[in-house]
């Protein structure tokens, strides 16, 4: 994949599911190319991750990209 600096994006992808429990157990795939894979993006403009967290008990990530 490539990064640009491409404003302007016709594709959103996202990758979810990133769990982790008490920093010991983790599962999912959160990863960029992931999402610019589910969003059928080659060339990435933007990145961006949104993250929950309980008390570091318990935390969740999902990313998101866009690009063409």
């Amino acid at each position: 994949m490539m990064m640009t600096n491409n404003a302007t994006s016709s594709k959103v992808g996202e990758s979810e599911n990133c769990v982790n429990i008490l920093g010991i157990f983790a599962t999912g795939d959160c990863s960029t190319a992931s999402a610019a894979k589910n969003g059928e993006i080659t060339k990435i403009s933007t990145a961006d991750w949104k993250g929950q967290n309980f008390l570091g008990i318990f935390s969740s990530r999902r990313t998101i990209v866009t690009g063409d």
